[in-house]
């Protein structure tokens, strides 16, 4: 649309020349022939005959001085209604547009918002195009892609992510190597042992979560037991063709460092040396915050020198003062045949002898 004013800050006029130079001024593109030009030295109107790049012509020779100075433009009635023209021309064009919108994906056409705000577009074809739900849940080249979507058929939901583990039933633990990577619960509740099942599993779990993690040839089964009382976890790998042993991860709800025995008979659970003829005194590793405070006896238990022989049996460990929060001394007192400085080792009565230090 035409401009109906324009000023030029510094324009180069000859007296007795048609030729006017526009030296720092906007493009003369919007005047039109028969305006009116008035400058700082002449301020009378004169009639441009013609304007282009940075040349104004007059019809008529210029009357005013030689100088450089501003300058200004005014339409004739002719061209501004010719503007007028062409600027309703302009608002008939967009009206035309605007009414033309549609809420669907239509060709050449601007784009609308339907009655939810919102807006369509067709199938993409060319990497810049807009992408539709649609096709994000169906296309061809997501899948080709490996792009995780709805069209591929892969829901997350499937291994556990964003919801409750998803629940599988297997017979045999080995199975486990025929799902993918994710989190799976499931619940054992036989009369006999389901075959490969971790040790000291309970076949009636509950809340069993399942960890299956794959690495190319390599698998990694991760299962938690997780039930009042009872809390384990066990893992297993399958490399190549072959499953490796289950093995127990030790934690303070299944293990006391401060407790020594209660597996085998005839156990070594700690070094000493003879103290005195009558006393040998053994050292117990333990991990505390305090010093122990006393000693908890289950069975009885013997000191053995070391390389030699027995020396007694059925005796019960005292804790010696001088014990520390990483260090339980214990005293077996009413030996005899021992000489001071001799190794000796403490080692358990039965299966069921323990020795529990507490803090």
């Amino acid at each position: 649309m035409a401009q109906t004013f324009w000023t030029g800050s510094n324009l180069s006029f000859t007296n007795g020349s048609k030729i006017v130079t526009v030296n720092t001024g906007p493009s003369v593109d919007s005047i039109y022939p028969n305006s009116k030009l008035k400058s700082v030295n002449y301020n009378e109107p004169v009639e441009v005959k013609t304007a282009y790049g940075s040349t104004i012509e007059l019809y008529e020779n210029w009357p005013g001085s030689t100088a450089n100075t501003s300058a200004t433009v005014t339409p004739s009635s002719a061209a501004a209604a010719a503007a007028g023209v062409a600027a309703q021309q302009v608002v008939t064009e967009i009206q035309n547009l605007v009414g033309s919108a549609s809420a669907t994906a239509t060709a050449n056409s601007f784009v609308k918002r339907d009655s939810n705000g919102r807006i369509k577009a067709a199938t993409p074809s060319a990497n810049d195009d807009v992408v539709t739900k649609g096709y994000f849940q169906t296309g061809s080249a997501l899948s080709a892609a490996g792009i995780f979507h709805e069209g591929n058929s892969v829901n997350p939901l499937d291994y556990g992510l964003g919801t409750s583990a998803k629940f599988i039933s297997f017979n045999d633990w080995d199975d486990l190597l025929s799902y993918d990577t994710g989190f799976y619960s499931t619940y054992q509740n036989n009369s006999t042992a389901i075959p490969n099942s971790p040790p000291f599993f309970s076949n009636s779990a509950i809340n069993t979560l399942v960890e299956v993690k794959r690495e190319g040839a390599r698998s990694v089964v991760v299962v938690y037991e997780t039930k009042i009382g009872n809390i384990s976890k066990f893992e297993r790998v399958h490399s190549g063709t072959v499953w490796g042993d289950w093995h127990e991860y030790y934690h303070s709800g299944n293990t006391n460092f401060n407790e020594f025995g209660g597996v085998g008979s005839d156990d070594r659970i700690g070094m000493g040396v003879v103290a005195s003829s009558t006393t040998a005194r053994f050292y117990l590793p333990i991990n505390s915050e305090n010093a122990p405070t006393s000693v908890s006896i289950v069975g009885s238990f013997k000191v053995i020198k070391e390389g030699v022989s027995t020396v007694a049996t059925g005796v019960s460990p005292v804790l010696n003062a001088t014990s520390s929060n990483k260090v339980a001394v214990l005293d077996v007192t009413g030996l005899s045949g021992l000489t001071v400085g001799e190794n000796v080792q403490l080692a358990t009565d039965t299966s069921t002898s323990k020795i529990s230090v507490n803090s």
